[in-house]
């Protein structure tokens, strides 16, 4: 009885385990296909931050089908320029807050940079980034 347990439950896991890869394959190459989800190296800045990367200053490229610029910084442009005698706010993130897939001025960093006229709001975020590079920005 235990044997066949221990069976039933092996089998159940290996077939869902097939399906969900299945399912993420696909959809890989399905989303891949209809939202060009092409991230154009030329903009990428080698050991930046150490040993992490970052962006070029003054760059644009295409970034999943939509324009996508750098400031002077190399930080992700939201259409307003850095006033050395305003406060600043420095987003560090990864694709989300770098805002892959969307316009410059759609990102929600560039939404709150329109909204305070009072502040700097700077976007450093870069697309596949984790807490060990946030470290690496905030040191450098």
């Amino acid at each position: 009885m235990v044997n066949t347990n221990r069976k039933f439950l092996l089998v159940t896991s290996l077939i869902v385990f097939v399906v969900l890869l299945a399912i993420e394959l696909v959809s890989r190459n399905i989303l891949n296909n209809k939202y060009n989800r092409a991230f154009d190296s030329s903009i990428i800045q080698r050991n930046k931050y150490f040993d992490s990367d970052g962006l070029k200053p003054n760059a644009s490229a295409v970034v999943w089908g939509k324009n996508f610029t750098t400031d002077k910084f190399g930080f992700r442009s939201t259409g307003k320029p850095f006033d050395k005698k305003k406060k600043t706010w420095l987003f560090i993130g990864d694709s989300v807050t770098q805002g892959v897939g969307v316009d410059d001025s759609s990102t929600y960093v560039s939404l709150i940079a329109e909204s305070l006229d009072s502040m700097n709001v700077l976007n450093c975020s870069m697309i596949g980034w984790s807490v060990y590079d946030y470290r690496n920005v905030i040191e450098s």
